[in-house]
């Protein structure tokens, strides 16, 4: 799930930004040196026109500058591609990224290193601002620790817990994503701090140690400061409770057949 949020929010910060949404974002967050985000694609004379006016008032160039830019790229067919460097084998981040500018007028121009300089720029922005968030959606997705309990209730005998799980790798959506919903979940982690996990839920018995029941609950939002009952339904514990009761049978006829034959 973690892949498919990191996706369409990497789309949205290059939307806002002015860039094409086709460029096509990778990542490597394990918190070491080298690690971060990056992006990688090509830009047609359109899309570089499109992005021109962003570029200019995120970067401060003169409004001399932007109209020059304006002229050269309406007149010449100017396209920019943003290559895998040697680096991008063992790292991700803004270094990794070689930016090619094709069939502009004149090499030496000053307009050409001022807007070289600039689509630089606004590249480490974009990196370092999409290694920030996906940081926090990464937190936001995953156990704080092993084992985390997100409540507990137990009895003498038994303890029903909630714990988070790390989320199945194996994750594949089907085709058909609810964006309305992708984006209303990247709110809710982003803005308001909420998480989106892999919820274990079990019932141990305390004389045995054994878990006589068990669920997952995928894909659970949760609120900051949320009560257990607003992310848990009735439906589902009781779901674990005969799971339960079916274990504790099962148990209790084959010691009685044991019992018997003894």
């Amino acid at each position: 799930m973690f892949d498919l949020l990191m996706k369409r929010h990497g789309q949205q910060l290059l939307q806002d930004a002015g860039w094409p949404v086709h460029l096509a974002w990778q990542w490597q967050l394990s918190h070491t040196q080298g690690d971060g985000c990056a992006f990688y694609g090509s830009l047609s004379r359109d899309h570089l026109l499109t992005l021109l006016p962003h570029l200019a008032r995120r970067q401060s160039l003169s409004d001399a500058e932007a109209q020059h830019l304006t002229v050269l790229l309406t007149l010449s067919d100017i396209t920019v591609t943003l290559q895998r460097n040697a680096l991008s084998s063992h790292y991700c981040h803004a270094g990794c990224i070689t930016t090619v500018a094709e069939d502009f007028p004149d090499d030496e121009d000053p307009a050409f290193l001022t807007f070289f300089r600039a689509l630089q720029a606004d590249i480490r922005d974009l990196c370092a601002l999409a290694e920030q968030t996906a940081y926090h959606l990464l937190e936001a997705t995953t156990p704080q620790s092993g084992n985390e309990i997100l409540f507990s209730r137990q009895t003498q005998h038994f303890e029903l817990r909630a714990v988070a799980d790390m989320p199945d790798a194996t994750y594949r959506h089907d085709g058909t994503i609810d964006e309305t919903a992708v984006e209303s979940c990247l709110v809710s982690l982003l803005r308001h701090h909420a998480r989106l996990l892999t919820v274990r839920l079990e019932i141990i018995c305390h004389t045995t140690g054994d878990i006589i029941a068990q669920q997952w609950l995928p894909e659970t939002l949760i609120e900051t400061d949320d009560k257990p009952r607003h992310w848990l339904s009735r439906a589902v514990i009781y779901e674990l409770i005969l799971e339960a009761r079916e274990h504790i049978s099962q148990q209790l006829s084959a010691w009685q057949s044991f019992y018997r034959a003894a």
